[in-house]
């Protein structure tokens, strides 16, 4: 069976140099793999090793690959050839997902309320607690919040994961689909929609009277299986098939709409995460997933 091993460092952190790429080999054939092409999607950086394998135990092989780099600050996924490429559906999670806030925290801060919710989101994204009756709870703290205040946090604090923008328009200019689904709220997915050019968003409206936040939803809850839902909507809608869409996703939420398809990639996520997914970016940034897509770095639209 054929696959590929794409390698993505952080160049502040590591070089992949062709000592290294050669110790990865040498690993590999030690497990009866043959090495067929190594493909260089940006010098240094990454790389796409090609290589077959008989009767492969597909999990058993990508820890093993795991374990073996460990040492070295790089992300790796192990993909199977009819799953390489780009795609044509790419959804992800917002909060430290596409942007590096938790926005219902970042309210909480501007009402000197930080403490008091950063706990329950902490609490929840690890998966301690449910995550519609912490997200209520957390509303509730933010009642006679402002629309200024609001806005205020929109320009001045929410801060685009880095990569993101060239990963936006790289997917973009390919014809691929870009969704945002969020636990959070569409005050902010349909600003994060509109600043990277994507082409959907679904989240939590808040109920707003006389300009201030009522402390409440407006039914119904967007939570975790309605993102995973809303997923395979948009593969039926846009009558493609599973193997066709990426997700991406930190948090404990987002582990039914990783594990809903065969490419879910959690992203500097929780532990709880990190340990349900296999596709792991714990050191790179977002132009990863262009990376493991097969994109090189020469096509990157930034």
């Amino acid at each position: 069976m054929k696959y590929h091993l794409t390698l993505v460092t952080n160049l502040a952190k590591l070089s992949l140099s062709s000592e290294i790429i050669n110790k990865i080999t040498d690993f590999l054939a030690g497990h009866n793999t043959h090495i067929i092409d190594i493909v260089t999607l940006s010098d240094n950086e990454a790389y796409d090793i090609i290589f077959t394998i008989n009767n492969p135990q597909y999990d058993t092989l990508y820890k093993n690959i795991k374990n073996f780099l460990t040492k070295y600050p790089l992300d790796c996924f192990l993909i199977a050839d009819h799953l390489y490429g780009i795609k044509k559906l790419l959804m992800f999670d917002m909060d430290s997902t596409l942007i590096v806030n938790e926005c219902v925290d970042e309210i909480a801060r501007s009402i000197g309320k930080y403490d008091q919710i950063a706990n329950i989101t902490r609490e929840a994204m690890l998966g301690n607690l449910i995550f519609e009756h912490s997200l209520k709870k957390r509303v509730k703290l933010l009642q006679g919040t402002t629309i200024d205040n609001l806005d205020h946090i929109l320009k001045n604090q929410i801060t685009l994961s880095p990569g993101a923008i060239t990963m936006a328009k790289t997917l973009k200019n390919l014809g691929v689909k870009l969704a945002v689904a969020s636990g959070g709220f569409t005050y902010f997915t349909k600003a994060i929609k509109k600043q990277l050019a994507f082409d959907y968003q679904f989240a939590n409206q808040l109920e707003i009277i006389d300009d201030k936040l009522t402390g409440e939803l407006i039914p119904p809850i967007y939570g975790s299986l309605d993102k995973q839902k809303t997923l395979q909507q948009l593969i039926s809608s846009l009558k493609i098939k599973t193997n066709d869409a990426i997700a991406v996703g930190d948090g404990s939420n987002d582990i039914p709409m990783l594990e809903s398809i065969e490419s879910g990639f959690a992203y500097h996520a929780k532990p709880i995460v990190n340990k349900a997914i296999m596709h792991n970016i714990k050191h790179t940034d977002l132009t990863t997933i262009l990376f493991a897509q097969g994109i090189k770095k020469t096509t990157f639209v930034n």
